[in-house]
């Protein structure tokens, strides 16, 4: 899957298996499921629109990232860090 809005995208761990595990972009060395390449797509669209601590988006920004196992601040670094490297 990817983004229409970024570069970021997902693939599945194994071909073939879209319900196995996912490897994300900007998360590469974090295996996730399906629902969560989903959120962390979802999440890498939202912050290239630019939000930050104190918008109206910031509090499902922490929801997203925090199914990732991650804060809001560290997910948009991460968004953030790739947005050149991403492919």
């Amino acid at each position: 899957m990817s983004s229409e809005h970024t570069r970021h995208h997902a693939r599945t761990v194994l071909a073939g298996d879209p319900s196995g595990l996912w490897v994300v972009s900007w998360l590469p060395n974090l295996p996730v499921t399906r629902n969560q390449a989903i959120t962390a797509i979802t999440l890498a669209e939202v912050v290239k629109q630019g939000v930050e601590p104190g918008d109206r988006m910031w509090p499902v920004v922490v929801s997203w990232a925090a199914e990732l196992g991650l804060t809001g601040a560290d997910a948009v670094n991460r968004i953030a860090q790739d947005w050149d490297g991403a492919r």
